[in-house]
């Protein structure tokens, strides 16, 4: 199933699930993506996320440059590095996370 602009049932500026929501393999939405669609529960609900060019002003194109990533517990594992169990965290505390919701 293909959703336009926001999968039904899923509110885009919250990311919460109606009960019925209809889950979609692939979303397509226009201009920039919502943040209901990155956010959970909404993300899981949206599959494959398109953003389709409505023509927006060109100065917000440096806006759509950016590399967008939803962080799942997968890929935060991935990106830690391994520690032994006889180290401490501190020599490791060297990264800074930013959560924007």
């Amino acid at each position: 199933m293909i959703a336009v602009d926001c999968p039904s049932g899923l509110d885009c500026d919250t990311g919460e699930l109606d009960p019925l929501t209809l889950e979609a393999d692939e979303t397509v939405t226009f201009g920039a993506a919502k943040p209901g669609l990155l956010t959970f529960p909404g993300a899981e609900a949206v599959g494959v996320l398109h953003i389709a060019n409505i023509g927006l002003d060109p100065a917000l194109e440096t806006l759509a440059q950016v590399k967008l990533e939803l962080a799942t517990a997968e890929t935060v594992r991935a990106a830690l590095p391994e520690r032994p169990a006889t180290r401490t965290k501190a020599p490791l505390a060297r990264r800074l996370w930013f959560l924007v919701a």
